[in-house]
């Protein structure tokens, strides 16, 4: 007694015996896959065909974020150079965290975070019209924010 399956093959459903529908599948260089447990249903399909384009989508770059740490006592050249590092991440289509650590008694000069930080985001306003900036946020003691490119 031989066990009948439906198999779909170029879109329309077939009924065959399963080593009938097996060795078509092979004459074909195809494999057979099962589908539905209930309904006996398979597919003749090239399996490497599928693992293949599910490599590829494996392959796709995910954008990372990065931090970039600044110190309220920050010297003009230390600040440019984070400034040129900060853009050379978000060329590369990355995001950035910008965060600032306020030590002791720093906690009361937010005044300075602040005027740090928009000159942070005027100089990205000045130079890349692509970059869009989340609101400043306060966790604990670190002020951040995140810059991202949006030429993706």
């Amino acid at each position: 007694m031989s066990r009948t399956v439906n198999v779909i093959f170029n879109n329309k459903i077939y009924t065959l015996e399963y080593f009938k529908a097996f060795e078509i599948a092979k004459k074909n260089f195809m494999d057979l896959i099962k589908i539905d447990d209930g309904k006996n249903l398979y597919k003749m399909i090239k399996y490497s065909k599928i693992m293949y384009y599910k490599s590829k989508v494996k392959n796709v770059r995910k954008s990372v974020t990065k931090e970039i740490k600044f110190s309220i006592k920050i010297s003009r050249g230390d600040f440019n150079t984070k400034l040129k590092k900060i853009n050379n991440i978000l060329k590369k289509k990355n995001n950035v965290k910008v965060s600032v650590f306020l030590k002791g008694r720093q906690i009361s000069k937010k005044q300075i975070v602040f005027k740090m930080f928009s000159k942070i985001l005027n100089y990205f306003k000045n130079n890349n019209d692509n970059i869009s900036h989340s609101e400043i946020k306060l966790n604990g003691r670190v002020y951040f924010f995140y810059l991202k490119n949006e030429n993706k």
